[in-house]
This record gives C-alpha cells, structure tokens and sequence, in this order.
C-alpha cells in the first residue's frame, strides 16, 4: 500500500480541514461518512504521519473533491471541486 507525502503535505490536510468547516461538517461526520470513528479524523488533519493513498482518495471524495495524483518530477496533488482547481505541488 502507498503513502502520500509529499513535502507540503500539511497544505493538502489544511485545505481538506478547510473544507470540511466550510461545509460544515464535523469531524464526526466526517467519520461516519468514511467508517471511522472522530480521532482517527482528527489525525489525519493533524498529523505528520504518511497517509495511504486509498485513504486519501475516500477523504477527499467525502468533501466533495476529485483527486488526481500525478507524478512528473516531483508529485503533484490536484483537488479539484466544480471548475475549481487547487494544485499542490
């Protein structure tokens, strides 16, 4: 199983965290949605620990977002909401 880390990965978890405020959404929510339970959320907004990419994918599908992962040089993390595009390089 891969892990997602890249340099800035803390953006990346910023912005998931971000969204989910915006929406609205507690961590528990957040965690009932994925089939988790709430400190395992609030790890993954706050920790420095790697996290798989299956993970990742359903994080960012609950709040709304499309993942792209591609891999060039370095990795770049594209989550993409509607025709809104946040690049994470």
């Amino acid at each position: 199983m891969s892990a997602v880390r890249p340099a800035d990965f803390d953006t990346i978890r910023r912005r998931l965290r971000n969204r989910r405020e915006a929406l609205g959404m507690t961590q528990r929510a957040l965690a009932a949605e994925l089939g988790t339970v709430q400190s395992h959320i609030s790890e993954l907004e706050n920790s420095d620990r790697p996290v798989t990419t299956a993970v990742l994918q359903r994080w960012t599908e609950a709040l709304g977002f499309r993942l792209t992962i591609e891999e060039r040089h370095q990795v770049v993390i594209k989550l993409t909401v509607g025709d809104q595009r946040e690049e994470t390089p």
